[in-house]
């Protein structure tokens, strides 16, 4: 058998990473029931994940490895995934990694962990977790619900305070907050005058 080129084996690699991310859409979509697909700028443009969430609530940054041989997560995937996810604006790094003839793994920060045990999100991305697939897609569809609960909070707290606001506004014609210096300075004048 022939050696392969450097470019032989570049473009074999290329095709099984491409191969993998399809498959991990197809896996993640018959767990989680949202579609994924396959974030073409990732080739052009350095720091953006590998898969695309068609559903914007979904709580990760997606990035994938598939590599021959080897043990635990590949050197550098967790970097990168780091730099692609947007922390601040919750989303979590996450890595889907596979080798030959294993199921996938997935390496996740505690913080992850975390919010999806108890809703509440720390800033430990430096600790990783290395889970099954399944147990990642338990965890994202734990850190969704958390996150709804708590939007739906917030729109009931928001209902409630403009509901207030409104009660406010009937008992007393205006808003309560809105004072009418001019008339409340010429009832005073006038008070004081008949006094």
């Amino acid at each position: 058998m022939a050696k392969r080129t450097p470019s032989q084996t570049g473009r074999l690699a290329s095709q099984r990473g491409k191969s993998f991310e399809h498959d991990m859409c197809r896996q993640l979509f018959d767990e989680l029931g949202i579609h994924f697909k396959r974030n073409l700028e990732q080739t052009r443009t350095a720091g953006l994940g590998d898969l695309i969430a068609d559903d914007a609530h979904f709580p990760f940054m997606v990035e994938c490895k598939r590599r021959r041989a080897g043990n635990g997560i590949p050197v550098g995937a967790w970097s990168q995934a780091v730099v692609a996810s947007d922390i601040e604006a919750g989303v979590h790094p996450c890595v889907i990694y596979r080798y030959d003839h294993r199921k996938p793994r997935v390496v996740v920060s505690f913080s992850a962990i975390v919010e999806s045990e108890t809703g509440r999100r720390t800033e430990n991305q430096t600790d990783k977790a290395d889970i099954s697939l399944p147990r990642f897609c338990k965890v994202v569809r734990e850190i969704m619900a958390w996150r709804a609960e708590h939007e739906r909070g917030n729109q009931q707290d928001a209902s409630l305070s403009e509901a207030q606001s409104n009660n406010a506004e009937n008992r007393f014609g205006k808003s309560a907050t809105t004072i009418d210096l001019r008339s409340a300075s010429g009832k005073l004048r006038s008070a004081a005058r008949d006094a």
